[in-house]
């Protein structure tokens, strides 16, 4: 019986292509096993056929986390079908997995016309589970925040350019003042669809990363120039399960680190 290796949905956009690449090295160490995914309706990926059958059977051992030891990876070899919602969030799972990922796009949605001028650098505005609402009590991911002004500027003097902002709507109004406030000669767009973001994002000739899988890996599969926040989720001190600081194309950024980002009160302390 040839190998398969089934995932399991885990996530959004950037998550999900961070589970392909995984999937894509455990089908290399295994023969080239055939990898059966859940699609991707943002991309227009439609799952693979026979997808839902092999779902429809029981999980057992199902792969997780992020980092394996070398000890792992030869167990799977007494696996006929390996379930995984594994992120797999390591530059050794997935660096030179870009061109496979690029097969699950469009040929020509890396290289369409971007709407930011070449001469400014696209900053993404992370929206969602990072802000803190009034009377809500939904968590708030202990590894994802908004960043301070500070890192902004440090992206103007590395760069020397001015900057342009893409918004999630969910951005609270606040924090959308003291941008324009503190940097008033940027200019601003809120986000359209995701697969529109995610293509100007990856088009744009350089781009500061919020803290997301999203703007991550939209920065990696497009050549430009990015700029990374070093905190939370992209600080390998941090989280030394994770390894996504690259060298080729990409500048760290130190930005101050704390699990209470997402109210207004952090921001203040930190200007």
């Amino acid at each position: 019986m040839s190998k398969k290796i089934v995932l399991i949905k885990s996530g959004r956009l950037g998550n999900n292509l961070f589970q392909l690449a995984f999937a894509k090295h455990l089908s290399g160490i295994l023969n080239n096993a055939e990898i059966f995914h859940f699609g991707i309706p943002e991309i227009n990926l439609s799952q693979s056929a026979g997808y839902e059958d092999l779902l429809d059977l029981e999980v057992h051992d199902e792969i997780k986390g992020h980092k394996f030891g070398v000890d792992f990876f030869p167990m799977l070899h007494s696996k006929d079908i390996i379930f995984t919602s594994a992120w797999g969030m390591r530059k050794e799972y997935f660096l030179d997995k870009r061109s496979f990922l690029h097969s699950f796009f469009p040929s020509d949605f890396f290289n369409a016309p971007n709407k930011v001028n070449f001469e400014k650098v696209l900053c993404h505005i992370r929206g969602g589970d990072i802000w803190r609402r009034p009377l809500s009590k939904v968590k708030i991911h202990e590894d994802y925040f908004a960043l301070p002004i500070d890192f902004y500027f440090n992206v103007m003097e590395a760069s020397g350019k001015p900057l342009h902002f893409l918004v999630e709507s969910s951005t609270p109004n606040w924090y959308l003042s003291l941008l324009l406030r503190s940097l008033p000669n940027a200019s601003f767009q809120m986000s359209g669809s995701v697969e529109d973001d995610f293509r100007q994002l990856a088009s744009s000739p350089e781009l500061a990363l919020s803290i997301s899988s999203f703007s991550y890996m939209a920065g990696f599969l497009g050549d430009g120039k990015i700029y990374m926040p070093v905190g939370g989720l992209f600080n390998p001190l941090k989280r030394p399960d994770i390894d996504l600081v690259l060298q080729q194309r990409f500048t760290a950024i130190d930005v101050k680190d704390t699990r209470r980002f997402g109210d207004i009160r952090d921001y203040l302390k930190l200007r």
